[in-house]
């Protein structure tokens, strides 16, 4: 039995009633079919074209919400994008969206993304923070099969494809595909503390933010707390974590600290703020790095590119960017920047036209 795409099916009879032109029932029907493993859409509408921009949104394409929280790309080029209304898969033509109803998904918001060497797609919710796994055919919720997990706030996979899951309340959670191990020492406890980003480098280290403001750096047997003390950074307050090729590690303030952006290679720490710096506002949302090591970081002020000794900051004013709170960016195999905004969809930029 099909089942119809109602939003897919508002989405194009708003945009064409609103132009006057008349697209008969049995088109929509052909375009807009559900399956139990998502809703398939069938693209016939165009992104808006700036140049070198982009943008896709729930009025020209499959997206199913504007407000975009994960973008990851998978071994073959396919976009899997998280949003407040479900997971959307979007190939460059066709768009598949799973939420609660149509997939093994618990709820509809999708807080974190990330895949694995196995091409399977790990999933963090965003209300309750559920951990789901999904092989492209089959769904687990970890959070409810390993009640030890409890709700999860970030996860990374380091180069050995170990899965690590930064939690709420119960600490560290490590799984090699076959056992999950937990790591919580006192420092962790909850209601103390919780873990809210994660990063891995080279030789199994993982680094974590947590709500106390600490940076740490755990080797599988020692923890290392950073915190103001140690780095000599007044109001010393990390969200989110990247570590380039070179092993320096980039971080992003939260709460509207002192400073911004944190560089720490092994030795010493540097901090730039907007007021010794062009980054548009201090509070940083995510941290991508291009091939070229390039830091591109998402912002409540925009768009920001730092190569470490210029800054561009990429704003509604000045750019294609549809909205200037910038949640996520991935970068594609063609060096394309797809970026997730709150309540603007997501601008696919191009530096080069």
């Amino acid at each position: 039995m099909n089942y119809i795409c109602i939003r897919g099916i508002r989405n194009i009879l708003k945009n064409k009633l609103s132009n006057k032109i008349i697209i008969p029932v049995g088109l929509l029907f052909s375009l807009f079919i559900i399956t139990g493993a998502g809703c398939d859409i069938t693209d016939t509408k165009h992104p808006v074209e700036y140049e070198g921009w982009s943008i896709y949104n729930v009025r020209n394409s499959g997206l199913p919400d504007n407000n975009v929280t994960a973008i990851e790309i998978d071994q073959n080029n396919i976009m899997w994008i998280g949003t407040w209304n479900g997971l959307a898969r979007f190939d460059g033509t066709d768009w598949r969206i799973y939420n609660k109803n149509n997939s093994g998904l618990p709820e509809k918001g999708i807080r974190a993304i990330a895949i694995d060497r196995n091409n399977v797609k790990w999933l963090v919710t965003s209300r309750y923070g559920w951990l789901v796994r999904f092989d492209g055919n089959t769904w687990t919720n970890y959070s409810t099969t390993h009640n030890a997990i409890g709700s999860v706030n970030s996860i990374a996979i380091d180069e050995d494809g170990i899965l690590w899951a930064g939690t709420y309340s119960n600490g560290l959670a490590r799984f090699d595909g076959t056992d999950w191990k937990l790591y919580n020492p006192e420092f962790l406890r909850f209601p103390y503390n919780e873990i809210r980003g994660i990063a891995t480098e080279k030789g199994g280290i993982v680094w974590l933010s947590t709500s106390q403001g600490q940076l740490v750096r755990f080797d599988g047997v020692d923890w290392k707390i950073f915190d103001e003390e140690e780095t000599g950074i007044q109001n010393f307050y990390i969200n989110t974590i990247a570590i380039d090729e070179h092993g320096i590690l980039w971080s992003g303030s939260a709460h509207f600290p002192t400073f911004g952006l944190v560089r720490f290679d092994g030795t010493e720490w540097t901090a730039y703020s907007k007021d010794d710096s062009n980054l548009p506002i201090n509070r940083i949302i995510s941290i991508t790095l291009d091939t070229d090591d390039i830091i591109w970081m998402a912002s409540h002020g925009g768009l920001a590119r730092f190569d470490e000794t210029d800054w561009i900051v990429y704003d509604k004013d000045n750019s294609g960017l549809p909205e200037n709170i910038v949640l996520t960016i991935a970068i594609d195999n063609e060096e394309k920047k797809w970026i997730g905004t709150r309540g603007g969809g997501i601008a696919v930029f191009s530096e080069n036209g």
